[in-house]
Formats: C-alpha cells, structure tokens, sequence
C-alpha cells in the first residue's frame, strides 16, 4: 500500500509521530475521522485505527461494534488481535496484531483462473472459521481480505455483528453495496447468509472481472431493486474450465438465504469439488 502522511485532524498523525508510544510508521486509510495506520512499538509491528473524538456518535458506535466484535474473536485466525485500547489527544485509538498480505483486490488479477483457483477456498474457509467464531463480518469487500501466500486475514470489522446477538442493535452499517446481499434491502443485520452471498460475489468478481448483478442505469446501488437483481449465470472461459463451478455461484447467489448453501463451510466443499 501506498505512503501517505497526515490525518483530519492533524495531530499526532503524521508519519514518524508518536501515538501513545506507538511510532506510526505509514498510512494505508483515511475515511471521514477514522484512519488505519502501521505503526512499530520497540520490535513490534501493529496496526492502529484511529477515530477523532468529536466524531459523530454514529462513527464512534462502529468503532465501539468493531471493538466488541475483535473482543468474541479473541485469538481465532483469520481476524487481527486486539492489544490495547486508549486515548491520545484528540483522538481515541486501538491497536490489533498486525496482518501480513496483501488486498484481494491487489494480490489476484480479475479472470486469471489459476489464481483464483489459488485463493477461492481458502477465502470461503476464512470466513467460515469467522462464523464458528461468532462473527458475521458485514461489509465484504476485496479490500478487507488479505491475501498472504495461502492464508487469508481479514479485516475492518465495523459493520460486523456477533452471531449470538439476534436483535437488531440499530447500529448504521456501511456495506459495499456491490457486493451486499439482497436481504439488506430490508436493512437486516449481517449474518453468516449474508456474508455467503458477499463473498461469492467478491469471488465472482475475482474470477470474471464483473460484478454478479448488473448495475443499474439511474437506481442507486442500495435500492431494492439493484440488490434484489438476479445474479448473471456464470459464462465463458471459467464455465469451460469447470463446469460445475455456475451451479455453486447460482446457490450462493440466491436471492432468498434459505437457498444458499448451509454454511461457508458447505460452500467451501462446493468449490473444492468444482474446481477438482
């Protein structure tokens, strides 16, 4: 990832300063008052999130829900560690253990199907220790996957939800809508069935270089009628390749969760078997 210095605020932030004796050492991400940085603490390498504290309550909420969710995940593989929380300055932070790799987006070229073949169970075992864990991530994307050799992290955990926790907590979520499933038409909380539909169409992107639905011309992205689209048969070189492979993406693609497959861990099966 890019070097990039600074932050809104401009305090404490800029490469080389000091946060609460955490040296920041790059800056991967600045969205609105929060920011993710690399950052060394004498031979130790982390990273930090960082929120400005007279942020809106909203942001400070999915700061609070990410924090809760790396909390049920404690030591499970594939999400980052939480080490420390605190307060410096203007602003409020945490530290987790650092993930190795790259974005999916950067590690993989779209329509390279021994890559894919590489990545695409992997990724789908990744999440499926996350739901085991407890935790339904949300807001898929091919930024929040990290590729490193075989293994697979994941991270930005803020539109997260704990699986044991059925109500809806009223936390805003932020989705990647291209990739979201048709049941956040009706604003439901992230579950493992949407994060099946999430990730199949991540991979689906991977594989094609085309997003499963079809934009729309005029229709926002996150109006019933973009989410609810059906998703495209898979077509071309990766059906030649594998056959089989269309018949996985159209049950993880289902518009109704009950017909998707019963877990990551079945779709996970379902690839392995298409992909030979």
């Amino acid at each position: 990832m890019a070097v990039d210095d600074g932050h809104v605020d401009g305090v404490g932030t800029v490469v080389g300063d000091v946060l609460d004796g955490y040296t920041i050492t790059h800056r991967f991400r600045v969205r609105g008052c929060t920011a993710v940085y690399q950052a060394a603490r004498g031979d130790r390498t982390v990273a930090l999130k960082t929120l400005c504290r007279g942020a809106i309550a909203r942001a400070q909420l999915r700061m609070d829900n990410e924090i809760a969710s790396l909390r049920v995940l404690g030591e499970s593989a594939p999400a980052p560690r939480l080490l420390r929380l605190g307060i410096a300055g203007p602003q409020r932070y945490f530290a987790m253990s650092w993930q190795p790799g790259g974005s999916l987006r950067r590690q993989t070229e779209a329509r390279d199907l021994d890559g894919f073949a590489e990545i695409a169970v992997p990724v789908c075992e990744a999440y499926a220790a996350l739901h085991r864990a407890g935790v339904a991530h949300g807001d898929v994307s091919r930024h929040n996957i990290l590729i490193d050799g075989h293994d697979v992290g994941l991270v930005d955990f803020e539109s997260s939800a704990r699986t044991s926790e059925a109500d809806d907590d009223g936390l805003r979520r932020r989705f990647t809508w291209a990739y979201a499933a048709p049941e956040f038409a009706d604003r439901q909380q992230p579950s493992p069935a949407s994060d099946q539909y999430a990730v199949a169409a991540v991979l689906y992107r991977q594989l094609t270089g085309r997003y499963p639905r079809r934009q729309i011309d005029g229709v926002k992205p996150d109006s019933r009628r973009a989410l609810t689209a059906r998703a495209r048969l898979l077509t071309g070189a990766p059906h030649r390749r594998w056959p089989g492979l269309r018949d996985v993406f159209t049950t993880a693609l289902s518009r109704e969760p009950a017909d998707r497959f019963g877990d990551m861990g079945e779709l996970a099966r379902a690839l392995a078997a298409a992909i030979g």
